[in-house]
């Protein structure tokens, strides 16, 4: 794979969210995320960008099921309609040959690592609470928690930037509560570190709990051209066609 001057070796964890706005770009209620992950995964199928994918397993069952939901009517098109057959089986199948063998996007299979750092996603998010319905008379029964499978891929983004470098590794994502929790993460206090025992849990992976432990988050929706920028050495991404069709 060709490199050059502006660009090191990067590796993207993308999750469920931004995979389904590249292979159904239709379905998406975004306006920049379909277009921005279309320029990072055809510049990576085009051979243009020194940049591995990664999309977690849990993630490949979640994506074949939006695609069978969009299909099937559970969901439905912002017209009314939900995908044609044509559409669900372009999908499916490319989705499919991408991921086989790790042809553009290698699946990263859940181990033990990465759930002894769930903790430290876990409980940064139920310390704050920061989804906590503010004003609220019973407000600390309006708290969300993150999803499971959120806090798993940050869990995986932590174990990416031990093995990579916290500079090279970013979660990819249009979801607002990744990028808010890993960001509350970074910023913990001392006092809530050592309530939580956040330094005990990432010595068990061989780790010193700091900022640096987590990986960039990339908001495909709110993140600015300047910001991809910043992460890539270049943006947009450079390719030469776009492989989907529409």
């Amino acid at each position: 794979m060709p490199t050059s001057r502006w660009q090191t070796r990067k590796y993207l964890l993308l999750d469920t969210s931004v995979v389904v706005d590249y292979y159904l770009p239709e379905t998406s209620s975004l306006n920049k995320t379909p277009l921005r992950i279309a320029t990072i995964i055809d510049s990576i199928r085009n051979r243009m960008a020194n940049v591995q994918l990664f999309v977690p397993d849990f993630c490949i069952v979640e994506t074949y099921n939006a695609f069978t939901k969009w299909r099937f009517g559970e969901r439905i098109l912002p017209y009314g309609k939900p995908i044609s057959k044509k559409r669900y089986d372009e999908a499916r199948n490319l989705f499919r040959e991408d991921t086989l063998n790790g042809k553009v996007i290698q699946q990263y299979e859940l181990c033990r690592y990465h759930v002894i750092a769930a903790d430290l996603i876990s409980a940064v998010d139920y310390h704050y609470q920061y989804f906590r319905k503010k004003g609220d008379v019973a407000a600390k029964l309006k708290f969300t928690s993150i999803k499971v499978v959120d806090t798993l891929i940050g869990a995986m983004g932590i174990w990416l930037a031990k093995l990579h470098g916290r500079e090279n590794v970013a979660i990819v994502t249009a979801d607002n509560r990744i990028e808010a929790i890993i960001g509350k993460a970074q910023r913990v206090s001392v006092t809530a570190m050592r309530h939580l025992g956040l330094r005990k849990i990432a010595a068990c992976i061989g780790l010193e709990y700091s900022p640096e432990i987590f990986p960039e988050v990339l908001h495909l929706e709110e993140d600015s051209d300047h910001d991809l920028k910043n992460f890539f050495g270049k943006w947009p991404l450079p390719v030469l066609q776009t492989e989907m069709k529409f």
